[in-house]
């Protein structure tokens, strides 16, 4: 699911938010013209703005039917180690926390995406992911005993999340079809190297997709909000410029 941004250029909208909230100003006999033109700029954007709010209606309530659907695969699981419990993809459960080495993927009660890697016997602090000659890498995680932790047993596990991680599930997803390896890394040197195997591109993507379908929703609904308050200064501006057309005020305040 691609990340939606709107970008909306209506010279009304930019008087509004630049603070011309009142009506505009006219002098001389070009005022009723100018008026015209003013109200029917305030009209086009108001129905501008109408059309994208009922188009990202139809896209809200389609992305939640998608998250509904999608969030069935998912089971929520604790672990002791953990300050939360996070959804997994429910075919990968079992293979869930990580006891060698190898990467799974989670999503957290907020439904942001994590990347998990583990390595058995060295320590590391970034992945990177090379596939058809392209690469992406994570963010570096020093070793806090939180995100990035080494277990008596000496597997080093490491949890990428946030923005600057997501390009991680992205990149499985759109090269889910081709071989893909994970480079463990430590002060930007490889430390050690794995293929992913079709379980865990397929784990990875999914997961992703989820988080995606969320962050998607997100953009739509504070879009929603937004261009509500603008339909909403407009029409009060629109208002007030159609009561002082029928005063026959030239200079409306």
């Amino acid at each position: 699911m691609k990340h939606i941004t709107r970008y909306i250029a209506l010279p009304a909208i930019t008087l509004l938010m630049t603070g011309a909230v009142g009506c505009k100003q006219y002098n001389g006999e070009k005022a009723a013209s100018d008026r015209a033109k003013w109200v029917a700029s305030l009209e086009d954007s108001i129905a501008t703005i109408g059309k994208a709010r009922r188009a990202d209606s139809l896209q809200i309530e389609n992305l939640r039917k998608e998250m509904d659907s999608s969030i069935k695969d998912f089971s929520q699981i604790s672990n002791a180690r953990e300050v939360e419990p996070y959804y997994i993809l429910s075919s990968c459960r079992s293979a869930y926390p990580l006891n060698s080495t190898g990467v799974a993927a989670r999503v957290t009660n907020s439904l942001q995406f994590e990347m998990v890697a583990a390595l058995s016997g060295k320590r590391f602090d970034a992945v990177r992911l090379s596939s058809e000659g392209e690469s992406v890498n994570s963010t570096v995680i020093p070793p806090d005993q939180g995100l990035n932790y080494t277990s008596a047993d000496g597997l080093s596990v490491c949890s990428f999340s946030g923005g600057e991680n997501t390009p991680l599930g992205r990149f499985v997803d759109l090269h889910s079809g081709s071989p893909i390896k994970l480079e463990y890394l430590r002060n930007g040197a490889v430390q050690s190297s794995i293929s992913l195997s079709d379980t865990q591109k397929r784990w990875i993507a999914q997961t992703w997709r989820l988080t995606s379908q969320r962050q998607a929703l997100d953009s739509l609904e504070s879009a929603q909000i937004i261009n509500a308050r603008k339909l909403e200064i407009l029409h009060i501006t629109l208002d007030k410029e159609r009561k002082a057309a029928e005063s026959g005020s030239a200079n409306p305040r």
